[in-house]
């Protein structure tokens, strides 16, 4: 019974987040790597995770990155130092973010979303799809289309090497 009601709360959850991502405006950008000042990066919690912000770091200089990192609930106890997290917690019962952090991230228009998550779930979707990031860069996945693409990457460090290329070979328009 009680996986039945989760059931049903997570598909109410689900809907609410859906309509409200789609109504959601920005402005795409594209630009070169030295004209990128403020970027998100968004993944998955996991144990390698500081040798990826580590490597973006190096690949993406002189920008102002924030860190979104979602925990599945058998992942609460990962360190959290300077990198907001949120769990399915963070979505009210009828699909409402009550995280304030989560929403002043949402409302910030990032010149870049690096996105490393592989999987989706509401929660993660309405981050994605709702986010005013200028351009966002991920992998091809359900329920997601970023602005760049990057198909064929063996892992989160390849896709940040990728991503970086992309970024650095861009010409002025």
């Amino acid at each position: 019974m009680k996986k039945i009601l989760k059931s049903i709360i997570h598909r109410i959850a689900s809907d609410s987040l859906k309509r409200r991502a789609a109504g959601v405006e920005r402005t795409k950008t594209y630009q070169k790597l030295e004209k990128i000042h403020t970027g998100l990066v968004f993944w998955v919690g996991d144990p390698e995770e500081q040798q990826w912000l580590k490597e973006i770091a190096g690949k993406w200089p002189g920008i102002t990155m924030d860190k979104l990192c979602f925990l599945p609930a058998a992942n609460k106890d990962i360190p959290t130092n300077a990198i907001t997290c949120v769990t399915e917690e963070d979505l009210s019962f009828s699909g409402r973010i009550v995280n304030e952090e989560l929403l002043r991230i949402m409302n910030t228009p990032y010149d870049l979303l690096l996105d490393l998550t592989n999987q989706s779930n509401p929660l993660i979707d309405y981050i994605l799809k709702g986010s005013l990031a200028k351009c966002k860069v991920g992998v091809p996945k359900e329920h997601f289309e970023a602005d760049v693409m990057i198909d064929g990457a063996s892992g989160p460090l390849d896709f940040i090497g990728k991503a970086a290329k992309i970024f650095s070979e861009l010409k002025e328009a």
